[in-house]
């Protein structure tokens, strides 16, 4: 459930002050806040219902996991957020609890997760329960403890996006210094079905959220000011980022993660079917022809096309360089047909100064579950002379340690890409060394291509670009 990472360092004070100015108008009778915005996250989770004597269900608390977003602050990532997380967390299988989840997570020690939300019996009246937020266990605030708040509703309002999405609510501090005033807005999902029979069980309905506070208590903000708004570093963007699309990659693979230690998980056929991602292999442009042998690995992948141009005026290829991670889990959902667009949408929201080889660099750090390997180009091993694309997952992964977990592959065929001019083509390789595959196709790219024109000598260029990978035939 981890790779949204960063890309950027910013002002102390930046990530906080787009999210605050990004705040949404709220409906009736909801007011906006009176404090100052001090932290802002998104959630997935469940809302937990039980069946009344009225034979309708009843809200009796809710648990879920909360990402700091704030690092996406102005960016296309942060407005769609919740829908990439419901999307993922909709995919997740119906037997994953969100107490696995978050398990999981907390075994990751992941940099981006703020705490949890549930709900405890009210400390003030000890009738009744309320909401908490609780920061007191994971991420920078583990171990203070007065980093959480429960709080009283004020006001609620319908979900501007319709009656299937939980309502927006505002509330107020009973208890704890983590704020003063919480709002929940942006909801997805998480309503219950409009009747039940009494006596039935209680039921959990998945949802996401965006939750929002506003006001620190004076010693959790002195010590947390240098530190929660400064957090977007690269380690921590690079994280963020990928939450986008592939932090919750490996909710699909989550009950074989259970049994792996050290989340290094197996691939592909190890852990889900390939059969639906056989199904999912788009129509090929002329002249690619199908696949001959049986599908080993898929995966996006985002990194950069290198480019030098050349004494007509014109850039020539002369390499790529990505990062892959494993979406075989996500075939047959929504998320594994537009993974690529999300994929360059958080890749283009990066600053330019960030290569992918410190993407690369960073996301090794993170020890994420996804990860499949690395693609670079190499000179001809059997030539030697002229470069070949190489995919590589014998130093990441669960291929790690495996001399033979390669392919270096030769061009069949290429066809233009049925998105337009801007995307590059896709590609048809065969092997020449490696038993990673027999072969290689390049799918449903996006973005990648040069200028169409330059002056003869100038540096070399980068071009970002995500594309979808498949390894058909492997040995190893």
């Amino acid at each position: 459930m981890f790779a949204f990472t960063t890309l950027l360092s910013l002002a102390a004070t930046a990530p906080l002050l787009k999210a605050a100015q990004a705040f949404p108008n709220l409906p009736t009778p909801l007011v906006p806040p009176s404090f100052p915005l001090s932290w802002v996250g998104v959630a997935i989770g469940t809302q937990n219902y039980t069946c009344s004597s009225t034979s309708t269900y009843t809200n009796v608390g809710a648990l879920a996991e909360l990402f700091d977003i704030s690092c996406l602050a102005g960016t296309f990532l942060f407005e769609s957020i919740q829908d990439t997380a419901i999307a993922a967390w909709e995919a997740a299988p119906p037997s994953l609890s969100i107490s696995e989840v978050i398990s999981q997570l907390h075994a990751t020690s992941n940099p981006i997760i703020l705490g949890q939300h549930y709900y405890v019996t009210n400390p003030i009246t000890g009738t009744g329960i309320n909401p908490k937020w609780d920061f007191t266990s994971q991420g920078i605030d583990a171990g203070k403890p007065d980093a959480f708040v429960v709080a009283a509703k004020v006001n609620d309002g319908l979900a501007p996006t319709g009656s299937k999405d939980i309502d927006w609510v505002q509330l107020g501090n009973i208890q704890g210094s983590l704020a003063k005033q919480v709002y929940r807005t942006d909801t997805r999902l998480g309503q219950p079905p409009a009747s039940c029979a009494p006596g039935s069980p209680e039921i959990v309905v998945k949802y996401a959220a965006k939750y929002c506070t506003g006001f620190w208590s004076l010693g959790l903000r002195d010590l947390k000011s240098s530190k929660r708004s400064s957090q977007c570093t690269d380690i921590h963007i690079i994280v963020l980022l990928m939450f986008a699309f592939s932090t919750l990659l490996s909710l699909a693979a989550t009950v074989p993660l259970l049994s792996v230690s050290g989340l290094a998980v197996k691939r592909s056929p190890d852990v889900c079917s390939l059969s639906k991602a056989s199904q999912s292999l788009p129509n090929m442009p002329t002249p690619l022809v199908a696949p001959s042998s049986p599908l080993s690995w898929v995966g996006v992948a985002i990194g950069t096309q290198n480019y030098t141009c050349g004494s007509t005026g014109t850039y020539t290829n002369v390499g790529a360089l990505a990062e892959l991670f494993d979406i075989s889990c996500l075939a047959g959902t929504f998320f594994f047909e537009s993974i690529q667009d999300i994929a360059i949408a958080a890749w283009e929201a990066a600053p330019p100064s960030l290569p992918a080889s410190e993407v690369i660099s960073k996301l090794h750090g993170t020890s994420t579950p996804v990860i499949l390997g690395q693609h670079y180009y190499v000179t001809n091993p059997i030539t030697g002379t002229g470069i070949n694309p190489k995919w590589d997952f014998t130093s990441q992964g669960a291929d790690a340690g495996k001399p033979d977990a390669f392919v270096v592959a030769a061009k069949v065929n290429d066809g233009l890409a049925p998105t337009g001019s801007k995307d590059i083509d896709w590609v048809q390789l065969g092997n020449i060394q490696g038993s990673l595959a027999k072969q290689v196709y390049r799918t449903d790219t996006r973005l990648g291509q040069p200028p169409s024109s330059c002056t003869p000598g100038s540096p070399e260029i980068v071009v970002k670009y995500a594309a979808k990978y498949w390894g058909f035939g492997a040995s190893v």
